[in-house]
């Protein structure tokens, strides 16, 4: 098996992507969202590499425990309170490589190196304050679209939850726990083994017709009968 990623467009106007080549890798394709468009995930991330980092440098001291001082903690907030505020055009591998070099950089506490510092302090375009109190008042609540919507979305959608987070304009794991809290939409791993055989052999194996039926996401559906020994196609 192959696993591969890209940040190049796929589809639309200026995709330069060969299609040979994404024919022959999309078995199953993930849509990620940006970083940025999943904010709630930062501080958890953050907090993960830096115990990374620690933990390869020897430094497993360096991170606040619960009986640190007000002062430790408060300068590792204001370390967390900027990533919040950046908009992280590197993604992941940016942020990873933030984590490192602050670890390398603490030799005694907490020390943000100054190019990490005046890259994270920056405001350009959309990327400080008033950038996110103006993203703030555009963002959609999930609790503002009403049953409808959510529901055409999902199946305009195929019920492929990043594409359905991006048409409206929330999070992806804002569309989950909608979900998860609805009794009328499920994921393709919450259908019972017998109605997932029944609705193939209704459909003589054909994935993308049960995936319609079941009303669930069919790269999901593929990932589950991928290893379930079932004849599909």
């Amino acid at each position: 098996r192959v696993i591969s990623a890209t940040d190049a467009a796929l589809d639309g106007e200026g995709c330069d992507f060969k299609a040979a080549l994404r024919h022959r890798l999309g078995a199953c394709e993930i849509g990620l969202l940006p970083l940025r468009e999943h904010p709630e995930d930062i501080g958890e991330l953050l907090l993960h590499f830096l115990t990374v980092s620690c933990r390869e440098l020897g430094r497993t001291e360096l991170l606040p425990g619960a009986n640190a001082g007000a002062r430790e903690i408060a300068a590792w907030a204001g370390l967390f309170h900027s990533c919040l505020r950046y908009r992280w055009p590197g993604n992941v591998r940016e942020l990873a490589n933030t984590a490192s070099q602050v670890v390398v950089a603490s030799t005694g506490g907490i020390a943000v190196p100054e190019p990490v510092r005046v890259a994270l302090q920056a405001i350009n375009g959309d990327g400080g304050v008033a950038g996110q109190r103006a993203r703030r008042a555009t963002a959609r609540r999930l609790r503002d679209i009403d049953e409808a919507e959510f529901d055409q979305a999902l199946l305009q959608n195929g019920y492929e939850v990043a594409n359905v987070a991006r048409q409206l304009g929330v999070s992806r794991q804002a569309v989950y726990r909608r979900m998860d809290e609805s009794a009328r939409h499920r994921l393709a791993g919450q259908v019972p083994q017998a109605e997932l055989e029944h609705a193939l052999a209704r459909r003589e194996g054909d994935a993308s017709a049960a995936a319609r039926d079941l009303k669930v996401s069919l790269s999901s559906l593929r990932s589950r009968l991928r290893d379930s020994g079932l004849a599909w196609y």
